[in-house]
């Protein structure tokens, strides 16, 4: 449970006044995973393409997609646009149907080619920012690849198909506005019995940010009590994102002062802090 959040922005370098906390140095997440996405068999690298650009101005990327199964496939690329839900569930959605969506923005070089067992290919694309005004803020879509299995004379049995994406996210220059607040803390207790506390971080910006954390724990009396990483990752404009941190055992039921802390590279640090309930 909850009782009485007020969110706080800190200077890089300053803690809070009520609490003395050390700040956990981490490394942002990538856009929608690690260095390589991977799923049945095949990979992508990297996981995302990003890009600032003026408006009339183009760049070029490219997308290595890796087959580490043992039947040649075929692969059919698209652009779409996508969103994530709270919990952090993508969905994708039809291209251009987002309000930031930069599937319009995208020429694939190829959209359908065969890959062989254990080899690799390279997807180029070019992405072009219109001369037009109105564009502020950041735009996002995923390259999405599906694979067909190639019917075989020599085989015969089961044969599966595989998707994964890779993101890509344009800024308009100058016009970024990365914002955001942790807006709640609550605490709960997992199906398989885990205690958590859930964050909750709210994009109030105008581009994607990637968000990383740590929750620390103090008694009634501001005394330290334990400091936990949050496992941060990507929060679309607009949206909230819940973020859940496992408590250890040794974390006794009681209430505590808790101060959520975020940081996604601007010149400040982006606290909430409360009283929680610990089951």
């Amino acid at each position: 449970m909850l009782s009485g959040m007020k969110p706080m922005k800190l200077p890089l370098g300053q803690t809070s006044t009520t609490f003395r906390l050390a700040v956990l140095m981490a490394s942002l997440l990538a856009f929608l995973g690690p260095q390589q996405a991977e799923a049945q068999g095949i990979a992508v690298s990297p996981p995302n393409f990003e890009a600032t650009l003026a408006l009339g101005e183009s760049a070029t990327g490219e997308f290595t997609l890796f087959n580490r199964a043992p039947d040649q496939a075929q692969v059919n690329v698209e652009v779409v646009d996508w969103t994530m839900n709270q919990g952090g569930e993508i969905a994708f959605l039809p291209p251009g149907s987002q309000p930031r969506s930069a599937a319009r923005f995208i020429i694939l070089s190829q959209t359908q080619f065969n890959l062989d067992p254990e080899a690799e290919t390279v997807l180029r694309f070019t992405v072009s920012l219109p001369n037009d005004a109105s564009l502020q803020g950041g735009y996002t879509a995923l390259v999405v690849f599906t694979t067909v299995p190639v019917a075989s004379t020599e085989q015969i049995g089961l044969s599966f198909s595989a998707q994964i994406a890779a993101g890509v996210n344009l800024v308009v220059n100058g016009t970024a506005q990365p914002q955001g607040q942790p807006t709640r803390l609550e605490t709960l207790v997992s199906p398989e019995g885990t205690r958590q506390v859930v964050v909750t971080f709210q994009n109030t910006g105008n581009v994607l940010l990637r968000v990383t954390g740590t929750l620390s724990l103090r008694d009634l009396f501001g005394e330290p009590v334990m400091d936990l990483p949050i496992a941060g990752g990507a929060v679309l404009p607009d949206s909230l994102r819940d973020f859940k941190v496992d408590l250890p055992p040794e974390i006794m039921p009681g209430q505590y002062l808790a101060l959520a802390l975020f940081d996604f590279g601007s010149e400040q640090l982006l606290a909430g802090q409360g009283v929680i309930q610990v089951p």
